[in-house]
This record gives structure tokens, C-alpha cells and sequence, in this order.
């Protein structure tokens, strides 16, 4: 299980330990950059997932007010939000509904952990230097709710 207090502790810790290292009037590097780690939970109700849910949708909420906070000193903050990931977090889900999963993501397929790791290294980039504050749903469509 995951707790909110735990989720979104972790949250500011990682938070100050980085602000402690932040000066105005440096240029901007990769440090400079928050993507946090939310989830498609945070959008889509699933029974048993409630604390799971609220923290995600906490750490949304975080991530915008930093983004608001910081983009005065170039820093960006920003959020992805995987849908269902090939992980070992979800491996038993997958065994037990993998397909019925796959219907109901447009792509028709789970997304890779490089898939994550792509976005977030879009949000280190200079070319989302513009981008802040937003969460990026890296679900495959399933999110849009068109199927």
C-alpha cells in the first residue's frame, strides 16, 4: 500500500534538498528542472486505489504551485503521469487481465519504462525550457476515454 503522507514526503523532501542547492541569479542547468512522478490514478477512479489516487492527485497539485513559486529563477516543474507500465509493480495485473488492459488503450499496447524516461528527459531538456507546471499523461490514450 501507499500512503499519502509517504508519497507526498518523499515529494518535498527531494523539493528542499534541491532548493537548498538553488541560487537566483544561476543560469539555468538540468537541477534546475522538477519532473515529478504522478499517475493516470489521479484522473481514473479504480476501486482500492484511493490513498493511491490522492497522493498522485496531491503531487499535481504540488507541482503546479512550485511551478508557479519558482519559474521567477528559470526553474521549471512538471509531472508525468504513467498509465500501465511494463513493470514489475504491475506484472500481476498484466498476468491476470492483460488484454482485457489492451482494449481499452488505443495504442494497444503497455507502455515501456523508457517510454517514462523519454518524457522526463523532454521536461531536462532546453527545449521544454517554456514548459511548466503541466502533467504529462504517458497512457497510450487511455485517459481520453474514447473507446
Amino acid at each position: 500500500y501507499f500512503s499519502i503522507s509517504a508519497i507526498l514526503f518523499t515529494v518535498f523532501r527531494r523539493l528542499n534538498l534541491k532548493k537548498l542547492n538553488m541560487t537566483a541569479a544561476a543560469p539555468k542547468t538540468p537541477s534546475d528542472t522538477f519532473a515529478f512522478s504522478s499517475s493516470v490514478a489521479a484522473d481514473v477512479s479504480n476501486p482500492g486505489q484511493a490513498n493511491y489516487a490522492a497522493s498522485k492527485g496531491g503531487v499535481e497539485g504540488f507541482t503546479r504551485c512550485v511551478a508557479t513559486e519558482l519559474a521567477r529563477r528559470g526553474v521549471t516543474a512538471n509531472a508525468v503521469a504513467p498509465g500501465f507500465i511494463e513493470t514489475d509493480m504491475t506484472v500481476n495485473v498484466v498476468n491476470m487481465a492483460g488484454d482485457e488492459i489492451k482494449k481499452k488503450i488505443p495504442v494497444r499496447r503497455l507502455g515501456r519504462p523508457d517510454d517514462i524516461s523519454n518524457a522526463v528527459m523532454f521536461f531536462a531538456a532546453d527545449e521544454s525550457s517554456y514548459v511548466t507546471g503541466q502533467v504529462l499523461k504517458v497512457d497510450g490514450g487511455l485517459t481520453l476515454g474514447g473507446l
